[in-house]
């Protein structure tokens, strides 16, 4: 996409169901800016959101989708980083309210990245919230003892039933019953 392009008309915005090129249920694969690729067909199509920007660090294209779709019921904006060197440009450039971050990332140590928004000025506000890659039920009987600069934390096995609430809750959002 250049700098030229305009979003459409908004009676031009697409059906959130589905992709105006591919016509195949929308999953999209990353936003930028109210523009959304559409990982079926790659075609770019405009999507306006008025929800807080929750960026998604995640290895797994399969995890960070079903975590992206379930934000986006709760009123999110969300954009996605396949590693951590792409969430360092996506940070800077969106000025996400959060980052989901998967503890395991293949790049670079998540608590790299957590360390870079703690020691950038422009990204010290942005909440954290990172995965635990694995799930092993004998690991966090309780709260771990440091989360090297996350403000809080979810094992993979509650994303569903936890993360939406966690983000709500760092971000001072109540939650609609």
């Amino acid at each position: 996409m250049d700098e030229t392009t305009t979003p459409p008309r908004a009676e031009e915005t697409v059906n959130p169901a589905e992709c105006p090129s591919c016509r195949k249920p929308i999953e999209f694969l990353e936003e930028i800016s109210g523009w959304a690729r559409c990982r079926t067909c790659q075609a770019m199509v405009f999507r306006p959101s008025d929800g807080p920007r929750i960026l998604i660090a995640h290895g797994s294209e399969e995890i960070s989708a079903s975590m992206g779709a379930l934000l986006r019921t709760h009123g999110f904006s969300v954009f996605h980083a396949e590693n951590g060197s792409r969430a360092l440009d996506l940070l800077s450039a969106l000025l996400p309210q959060a980052l989901v971050v998967d503890a395991g990332l293949g790049d670079m140590l998540s608590f790299q990245l957590v360390e870079h928004l703690r020691n950038t000025e422009a990204l010290r506000a942005i909440k954290v919230v990172l995965i635990a890659s694995v799930y092993n039920q004998s690991a966090y009987r309780n709260h771990p003892t440091s989360l090297y600069g996350a403000d809080d934390y979810v094992e993979q096995h509650h994303i569903q039933d936890k993360l939406p609430g966690k983000i709500q809750s760092l971000l001072g959002i109540r939650p609609k019953p």
